[in-house]
């Protein structure tokens, strides 16, 4: 415990000799240097996992963690192991995604912006991309004893309970439902937004009022049966984060592919078509 508290009291100096100095060696291993700034990107990685701050023992251990790693990177490079090809493969493979990740954020990622004024314009043109429908689900679909008549002479009598009885639409998703992803929860396929459906299916939810029972509809997968339950507006503050992505990944795609282009008029691409 002694040598801990030792330790870290070494490392809140070394910490604070850092922010005014720069960075500051922590430790070395036969001439190999583990700085603050290696150190404190490591412990700062591991309390984002575990969305708490490590305790100083927590973070000893981690320094203790890149002491170990290179006593082992000395003893492979002392075997030659970083000479044999399947490691070299795989060096190599790091390398090139360490350097594109960082060429892709210096070119691509940095250079696009997108502002609040454009998030909140996008929301507001395109009122019919932030309508909601909960909707429930029975789907039929044929079986080999009855083919698609059984299966659409089925869905057409569960429909005709459920107009009688809308509130039986759980237990009947339930026990006659071939959808097994919902059938577990009563049919309920959540909030649905345009886009995440068959078209068929899509107009049709998006033309009914809540309340209303839809159907029977025939798509590839059998006929289905909708109870579109409530509809609503998503809200900008619930939309906008989303939006933001969205606009940004469009850009940057847009900037990447620019990029790449460019490079493929500037650096030879060959294929082996024989292969």
């Amino acid at each position: 415990m002694k040598q801990k508290a030792i330790l870290s009291v070494f490392l809140v100096a070394a910490f604070s000799v850092a922010s005014l100095r720069g960075s500051s060696v922590i430790a070395s291993v036969d001439g190999d240097k583990i700085d603050d700034v290696e150190l404190n990107a490591k412990i700062a990685a591991e309390e984002r996992k575990e969305n708490r701050k490590l305790s100083a023992d927590e973070q000893n251990a981690i320094l203790e963690s890149l002491i170990n790693q290179r006593l082992l990177v000395i003893l492979a490079k002392d075997e030659g192991v970083n000479k044999t090809d399947p490691v070299r493969r795989t060096l190599a493979d790091a390398e090139r995604d360490i350097l594109s990740k960082v060429v892709y954020e210096q070119e691509v990622s940095s250079k696009v912006k997108v502002s609040d004024d454009e998030v909140k314009s996008f929301y507001d043109g395109h009122p019919q991309l932030f309508e909601l429908r909960a909707v429930s689900q029975i789907l039929v679909q044929p079986q080999a004893a009855d083919g698609v008549d059984g299966a659409q002479k089925k869905a057409k009598r569960l429909k005709a309970q459920l107009l009688a009885n809308p509130k039986l639409f759980a237990s009947l998703a339930k026990t006659d439902s071939d959808d097994s992803a919902s059938k577990g929860q009563g049919g309920d396929l959540k909030e649905l937004r345009r886009g995440m459906m068959l078209k068929e299916l899509e107009d049709a939810i998006f033309s009914a009022k809540p309340g209303t029972i839809v159907g029977p509809i025939q798509t590839k997968f059998g006929f289905h049966i909708l109870y579109v339950r409530s509809s609503r507006t998503e809200s900008f503050a619930e939309a906008k984060d989303q939006i933001g992505r969205e606009i940004f990944n469009a850009r940057a795609a847009d900037l990447q592919k620019k990029l790449l282009d460019s490079l493929r008029t500037k650096y030879k691409v060959s294929y082996n078509k024989e292969k």
